[in-house]
């Protein structure tokens, strides 16, 4: 639950009223997967849909990003606590990652649903805890070239959350993960 949300829209803000403490964007906004992957591989840095944005981001706590898989242009998305990629149709809150910092680690949690983004058991990748614990863990490592790698703790060691050559599933693997794009989504 959040204290406030903003709702943001091409011709107006509002913000309302809840329990939590994260200002957001939430309309739906609906662009053509073309326009999300000329706008990846162009320089534009003020606008993507209704958001003012800014690409290339380095996280930081207490901002919103959009995470994006470099490769396919698809973004990182929660539904139902299940985390997946997704062209650019319906934009909102869902696509939004509200990023924590706890213990010297990173969290990031969906805007949408409140979970953060981590791993069960078995390492299925989701976004269903509403806490900041060990499966949720995150670092994040500039790669040369640009992009991030996302790195989740795996004992003592970190492994890096990759995008399925189908770039539907995510998984986690030791070596060469997938490169990802923060794109920081300002809500002021």
């Amino acid at each position: 639950m959040r204290d406030t949300d903003a709702i943001y829209d091409t011709e107006t803000v509002t913000t309302k009223s809840t329990t939590g403490g994260i200002m957001t964007p939430i309309t739906e906004s609906s662009i053509g997967e073309a326009s999300v992957l000329k706008w990846l591989s162009s320089n534009i840095d003020d606008t993507f849909g209704p958001w003012k944005v800014t690409r290339n981001a380095e996280p930081e706590a207490n901002q919103i990003f959009l995470i994006i898989d470099k490769s396919s242009g698809r973004a990182l998305t929660c539904h139902n606590g299940e985390v997946r990629l997704e062209s650019g149709t319906n934009l909102g809150r869902h696509w939004q990652w509200h990023c924590a910092e706890k213990d010297g680690f990173f969290g990031f949690q969906n805007v949408a649903e409140g979970g953060f983004l981590g791993h069960d058991f078995w390492w299925h990748i989701c976004a269903r805890e509403k806490h900041h614990l060990g499966w949720e863990c995150i670092s994040v490592d500039r790669r040369p070239g640009g992009g991030y790698w996302i790195k989740l703790l795996h004992w003592w060691t970190y492994w890096q959350l990759s995008a399925r050559t189908d770039h539907n599933g995510l998984f986690a693997e030791r070596d060469s993960g997938t490169l990802w794009e923060f794109v920081r989504v300002h809500v002021n």
